[in-house]
């Protein structure tokens, strides 16, 4: 067998060992819906992985953009992770077929053309950017495809979170919390209603929910159960 034809054979072992299939096994397949879903996907949670199984059912191939930091800068400012760090993240997740990093926050239909996909996928929620409505364009190709949004839970709220205590730490470093035990951020109260962040998170992760996460299966007698 020649060097080349080995140096092949090894690389082919190489990625059925990174992702449990090999590039023949998914060329073998004819007439495979490919669907694109982006996102930001900064500071990843429980509606982002929601939106991604959901997509991931609309088809047989899901294709994860993750958007350039430059674009996410431009329409919603810094990012908290970059664009290697988010990516990476979307690897990992089970119902992710392909990770295209660096992705445009504003894809089109040559977009689609462009990963190979017949469907855009995205939540019920509009998409505005410099007024113009980007879904549009794919729905009126018809090659749009609509999930629905998570409620109650959202990178903005988690955000807002963290810089209330960031808030809080500095003023306890400052010294200007020292007399007191109650700290000096305001917290949402059910009695008065008074709040000076974002909203309690109303995200109930029930179990016909969790449910969608899980793989299904029976486990056999002599399989062995990892919890972590």
């Amino acid at each position: 067998m020649a060097d080349s034809e080995v140096k092949g054979l090894k690389d082919q072992a190489q990625r059925v060992l990174k992702d449990g299939r090999s590039d023949t096994d998914a060329a073998g397949k004819k007439d495979q819906i490919r669907i694109y879903i982006d996102g930001g996907f900064d500071l990843v949670h429980s509606g982002h992985y929601n939106a991604i199984r959901q997509a991931k059912a609309m088809g047989d191939i899901l294709v994860a953009g993750s958007n350039a930091d430059e674009d996410l800068y431009r329409v919603k400012g810094p990012t908290i992770m970059n664009d290697d760090e988010r990516a990476e993240i979307l690897r990992h997740c089970k119902f992710v077929d392909e990770v295209i990093k660096c992705t445009t926050y504003t894809p089109d239909l040559s977009t689609l053309d462009d990963f190979n996909c017949q469907f855009y996928a995205h939540g019920d929620d509009p998409v505005v950017v410099d007024g113009v409505d980007v879904l549009k364009t794919f729905s009126d190709a018809g090659r749009f495809k609509i999930f629905k949004r998570t409620e109650g839970v959202s990178t903005t709220d988690i955000t807002g979170k963290l810089l209330k205590l960031a808030e809080h730490t500095l003023e306890r470093e400052n010294g200007s919390n020292t007399n007191s035990s109650t700290p000096s951020v305001e917290v949402e109260s059910p009695k008065n209603g008074s709040f000076a962040g974002p909203p309690i998170q109303k995200f109930l992760a029930t179990s016909r929910r969790i449910m969608n996460f899980a793989n299904q299966n029976t486990p056999g007698a002599n399989d062995t159960i990892v919890y972590i």
